[in-house]
């Protein structure tokens, strides 16, 4: 695999686009070669997905399990109003943009990674949301 790469899912990815996010993929034991750990045959280990890349610098960052844990009343609310009532707010990266305005209770990060990662722990789908500051830009 070249080193210029990072594995995402079933694509490979250029390093300059994750943003140095170090992304542990799944390897076969033997070939050294990436597995294709998909949600339907590792339904709770698959490999991380890339849901949305813009190619501009990732100034901050922050997992969403992390953000419930910190604040779940926080977290609760801003779900709710980017979504109009459901808790699912990863249904676009508008939606994504929102929670986070919301939540930080700020405007000023524009959202430019979406990465959905697989709890091992749990099995729960879990978020990692990358932004750059407007005024870095």
């Amino acid at each position: 695999m070249n080193n210029e790469y990072e594995f995402f899912g079933a694509v490979n990815v250029p390093k300059s686009v994750t943003h140095g996010i170090p992304l542990l993929g799944h390897f076969d034991s033997c070939s050294k070669e990436p597995s294709r750990r998909t949600k339907t045959s590792c339904p709770y280990s698959y490999d991380p997905i890339a849901h949305y890349i813009v190619e501009k610098p990732c100034t901050g960052g922050v997992y969403d399990d992390r953000m419930q844990q910190w604040d779940y009343d926080k977290f609760a609310k801003a779900a709710e109003m980017a979504t109009g009532g459901s808790r699912m707010y990863f249904q676009s990266p508008k939606m994504v943009q929102k929670f986070i305005d919301v939540y930080y209770e700020q405007a000023g990060r524009s959202v430019v990674l979406i990465i959905e990662y697989c709890n091992v722990s749990n099995g729960y789908p879990c978020f990692y949301i990358g932004w750059n500051d407007k005024d870095s830009e």
